[in-house]
This record gives C-alpha cells, structure tokens and sequence, in this order.
C-alpha cells in the first residue's frame, strides 16, 4: 500500500480503531516504516502528556457531593411553585365530562327533561281539551309552537 494511505490510518491504528482484517498490516508496515514508527511514538506521547493521572472514581465522587451540596442549598424557586398547574386544567376538563355524563344519563336537568315536560303538558292539555270540548286535536304546527316556547 502507498505510504500515505497507512499514515491517514494512523490514528486509527493508535486508537484501536481499524479493523481487525487492517491490523496486521498496518503493524508490518508501522514497523518497517520510520516516518510512521516516528508518528505512532508521538501520538503515543502525546496520549501519556493528555490523559489525565486522576481515575475516573477519584473524580466522581467530589463532583457528585458538590453538585448534591448546590442542589440541596438551592431555595425553591417559582418552579417548584408552579410544578402542579397541569392540574387544573384536568380537573376543569374532568368536571365537564363528569358534567356532560350526568345530563347525558338524566341524573341533571338538560334539555332532554324540558322536552319530555313540554311534551307531558302537551298530553294532558289535550286529555283536558278532548274532555271539555270534544276531542279536539291540535295539529302538528301547534305541537311544534309548543315545543319552541320553552327555549
């Protein structure tokens, strides 16, 4: 291969990043090429200058008391205040349907009950006007004019 395709594979290599077909390749020719021996070793130092001496549990656990210690000395905020108003939105929602389901099975007056009164004065005044003036029936029309004046 040409020299220029292993040392863009470099860093790869360095990283643990190629694959593992590329490998044994690219350690034949790292060891036979100097400008490439020369670039991994620098690379290699360059890793022992950048990482740090620290594990990672030495710094987790200093982080972890200072960001509990902000959290707990933290005074509530509007936030916290704040943190229930989807609420009441849902009670308003959930009275209405509880509402709607009442009217709707009878248990509150609706419009359905004013129907049924009109419709019961309705009978009985025509029982009554059947018996004083002879079975008289009033038409359609007149039933309808009945139904609308109680809106």
């Amino acid at each position: 291969m040409k020299q220029g395709h292993y040392c863009s594979q470099l860093e790869a290599f360095h990283d643990g990043e190629l694959p593992q077909a590329e490998r044994p390749a690219m350690a034949e020719h790292v060891k036979n090429c100097p400008a490439c021996r020369e670039e991994l070793a620098g690379l290699r130092a360059l890793e022992g200058i950048l990482r740090p001496q620290l594990s990672q549990a030495d710094i987790i656990e200093p982080v972890m008391s200072r960001v509990a210690e902000l959290v707990s000395a933290r005074p509530p905020s509007a936030l916290t205040i704040l943190a229930g108003w989807w609420k009441v939105p849902a009670l308003a929602l959930a009275s209405c349907a509880v509402y709607a389901l009442c009217v709707e099975t009878g248990l509150l007056p609706g419009a359905r009950s004013q129907l049924v009164s009109v419709l019961s004065a309705y009978n009985s005044s025509q029982k009554i006007s059947a018996m004083l003036y002879g079975g008289q029936k009033a038409g359609d029309e007149q039933l309808l004019a009945l139904l609308f004046e109680g809106d």
